[in-house]
């Protein structure tokens, strides 16, 4: 099937991250895999990977983005055009009617506006949070993917994790891996922080670092809270730490709770999406609860036993369904089933 795939962004992070393990595998797979990309990202595909560059720093109402868009896609001529995120499908959409070709869109957040995808053939949502809030009734959950290949074994990571910080080892270890925006709710984090038996390490950067370390001072001081910073391919540190927590008010489905489940790591998480969906009640807590949180950190290292039966059903259950392979398989065939419908 020759398949092309649309990335609008011009960032980096966990859309990036899907797109190119997606059509990385699906190249592998032997479909021929065309990606119009920003020319930032060009030289990141695999060989196989046929990449168009277009400039996709311009408005989603650019007409001449739009223009070009189209005539590149009709170029390719796929048998399928498959749009990652909001800005792409919008796109898709408004010259999908031109193309005359099956058009599929995958969601990778709850945003509100998620009107573009209405028009589109079929969606994907990368949670079953994110497909409840599109208006199409031909859509699929397929969750994110990981690859751990690249992962270090437990005693390198935990000897990199604690280099990174000036934790001893001799407490638990946790990390939080996030940027550090309003939604992620680490000052939520630090709150229930207060007199916790373990060292918290925050993997992360962004604008309210400078806030988030004057709130932690009384915290830092102590030695129990560890800002690292931007911590590039942060991923293969993971089986370094004890658990994973997760305090925001709002996620699709992070690539970081995916990398932590299939290394073997627990998480615990406020009832964000994902969480709902994946994880156990036993790890969960509600929004915004910063005491419910800390009782569940604080039970969670007074009886681990406890949450063991629930940690082995999940471990199992996150190495079936949360790898690339699975992930682009389920992809491929809703694809195929899009094209098919279209073609009758």
């Amino acid at each position: 099937m020759r398949i092309c795939e649309i990335l609008a962004s011009t960032g980096e992070g966990g859309l990036e991250k899907h797109m190119l393990d997606l059509c990385n595998t699906m190249a592998g797979l032997g479909h021929d895999v065309h990606v119009i990309v920003d020319p930032y990202f060009a030289s990141r595909f695999d060989s196989a990977v046929q990449v168009h560059s277009l400039n996709m720093g311009r408005s989603r109402n650019n007409p001449m983005l739009l223009w070009q868009l189209h005539k590149l896609i009709k170029s390719i001529n796929p048998d399928v055009v498959h749009a990652q995120a909001n800005k792409a499908a919008s796109l898709l959409s408004r010259i999908k009617g031109f193309l005359k070709l099956p058009s599929v869109g995958t969601i990778h957040n709850q945003k509100s506006k998620s009107a573009m995808f209405s028009s589109l053939d079929g969606v994907i949502g990368v949670s079953q949070g994110a497909c409840s809030v599109v208006n199409n009734a031909n859509k699929r959950c397929v969750y994110n993917g990981v690859t751990l290949e690249s992962q270090l074994d437990r005693d390198s990571a935990r000897e990199k994790l604690l280099a990174m910080s000036d934790a001893s080892g001799e407490r638990p270890v946790a990390v939080a891996l996030a940027r550090l925006v309003e939604v992620k709710r680490i000052d939520l984090l630090l709150q229930a922080w207060e007199d916790m038996p373990a060292d918290l390490l925050i993997l992360g950067d962004g604008p309210l670092m400078a806030t988030l370390k004057e709130q932690a001072a009384p915290l830092i001081e102590k030695g129990n809270v560890h800002f690292c910073g931007f911590v590039k391919d942060a991923a293969m540190l993971l089986p370094g730490a004890d658990f994973m927590v997760i305090s925001s008010d709002r996620e699709g489905f992070p690539y970081s709770m995916v990398e932590a489940l299939c290394a073997g790591v627990p998480v615990i998480s406020t009832e964000v999406a994902a969480a709902r969906e994946m994880l156990p009640a036993s790890l969960r807590v509600a929004l915004g609860d910063a005491e419910g949180l800390a009782a569940k950190i604080a039970h969670f290292l007074a009886t681990p036993e406890a949450y063991q039966e629930d940690l082995d059903a999940l471990f199992e259950k996150a190495r079936a369904q949360l790898n690339v392979e699975y992930m682009t398989k389920e992809t491929v065939a809703f694809l195929e089933s899009v094209t098919a419908q279209a073609n009758h």
